[in-house]
């Protein structure tokens, strides 16, 4: 199991990540030319992520979603900093 994420912590996209967003979802060049599909929420917190943000900001704005998003939110950060797609500080 992998540590919590504290609210503290910045979460950016990796800033040479090449990316579209499409009406599927959003695609984004992974390690070794991979293109990764990025759907759902995971898209939305992709989108958000347009600045430098902390989990707590993150949280904050996906728990005043019209569905409580926030409740993978520490999962999908986890999953796309997996992937390489964000960092973490």
């Amino acid at each position: 199991m992998a540590p919590a994420i504290e609210a503290t912590t910045v979460v950016s996209r990796r800033f040479d990540a090449l990316w579209r967003d499409t009406p599927s979802g959003v695609l984004v060049l992974g390690d070794d030319d991979e293109i990764i599909c990025i759907e759902g929420a995971g898209r939305l917190l992709w989108l958000v992520l347009e600045q430098p943000t902390t989990m707590a900001e993150l949280s904050a704005f996906f728990a005043d979603a019209t569905n409580d998003l926030s409740v993978g939110l520490e999962r999908g950060v986890a999953d796309l900093a997996a992937l390489g797609l964000v960092g973490l500080a």
